[in-house]
């Protein structure tokens, strides 16, 4: 009886080891697999946030440019109104 337990023992852990190593294969096929896959994804996303990033500032800049030239316009209509304002 001890020889038919240890028997079906050892079958049990043989098959649950062959079990172990195929999840571990599978496991290793999946990360070879999506890894390369992921790393791809994330440069993908690095460089779309670098191009809204550049394109952000370029906005901003022009748009501070123009602001800008109207405080610019607006100061110098104010200086010229003033100005026919002490002659007349």
């Amino acid at each position: 009886m001890t020889d038919q337990v240890l028997t079906n023992v050892t079958n049990m852990a043989n098959r649950e080891i062959h079990r172990l190593g195929e999840l571990k294969r599978h496991v290793t096929y999946a990360l070879s697999v999506h890894e390369p896959i992921a790393n791809k994804d994330q440069e993908t996303i690095s460089k779309y946030v670098l191009l809204l990033e550049h394109t952000l500032d370029r906005v901003l800049h022009r748009r501070h440019n123009l602001e800008y030239f109207f405080i610019l316009s607006l100061w110098h209509l104010q200086i010229l109104n003033f100005g026919l304002q002490q002659t007349c």
